[in-house]
């Protein structure tokens, strides 16, 4: 069975791409089977995969993206359902249909605008994303303009965001990172518990690598580096004590 990618929100919002073939590629390259346009897509494409009548998602770019959620780290795979949301940019929301439509004169995958699809095919209500869509936020290892995702912009002072690529400690910001994303996600879906356990991940990663800095020569191991990771930390703490405090403990009235 054929399955469709609606685009939910993004500069290609109300297009379909309708996929005949076992295999697609999604981005923005020209060897892509699916082209978006989103100026924030800058690099790499997701994988499509049908295995045994389902669909799997393998992220090749180079930093994570969310699937209901969560986030898909890069090169890791993930079983995509029907009516789930995927978004590999801020901007762009993708959702997976099934599809019974047969194949046109032999093409694999046929995209369709706006006003066509609205022609031939009317899309089946989507489901209600527009606060989740919201709550999404983007985890990524650099910005359009070189900078952190927005959600650790708040706690990551710009002498760590320039070392984020470097091969010794560019791990451990990345997932500071995603942690960072994950755990302001889960306060917009009102999971208090959940954001203060990976606020606390974050702030344990940060105290390891502040730790590993003091052995390191070079920009790893310059005081701007350390000083810059100890405030990250206390206002990683900050955030986890502001939480605790708004939040009623057990039984309280």
């Amino acid at each position: 069975m054929a399955v469709k990618i609606e685009v939910a929100k993004g500069p290609d919002v109300g297009w379909v791409h309708i996929i005949h073939a076992r295999e697609a590629k999604i981005g923005r390259g020209s060897g892509n089977h699916i082209r978006l346009t989103d100026p924030a897509w800058q690099e790499g494409h997701l994988e499509l995969v049908n295995r045994g009548g389902g669909w799997l998602v393998v992220n090749r770019m180079p930093h994570g993206v969310f699937h209901q959620g969560q986030i898909l780290e890069p090169g890791k795979s993930r079983t995509w359902y029907e009516g789930e949301l995927l978004q590999p940019t801020a901007g762009t929301l993708l959702v997976l249909r099934s599809d019974d439509s047969k194949p046109s004169g032999g093409q694999a995958i046929v995209s369709m605008p706006p006003a066509e699809k609205a022609k031939k095919s009317p899309l089946i209500p989507l489901v209600a994303v527009g606060s989740l869509a919201l709550a999404f936020l983007m985890f990524h290892s650099r910005g359009s303009e070189g900078s952190p995702p927005k959600a650790a912009e708040a706690f990551e002072p710009p002498a760590v965001s320039s070392l984020a690529d470097h091969h010794e400690v560019g791990k451990y910001i990345k997932r500071i990172r995603a942690l960072v994303a994950q755990a302001e996600f889960s306060l917009r879906t009102s999971n208090t518990a959940e954001a203060v356990s990976n606020f606390r991940q974050a702030r344990d990663q940060v105290q390891r690598l502040e730790e590993e800095s003091v052995q390191k020569s070079g920009a790893v191991g310059s005081e701007a580096f350390r000083n810059g990771l100890a405030g990250m930390r206390l206002k990683i703490c900050d955030r986890i004590a502001a939480i605790s405090k708004a939040t009623p403990a057990p039984g309280a009235t």
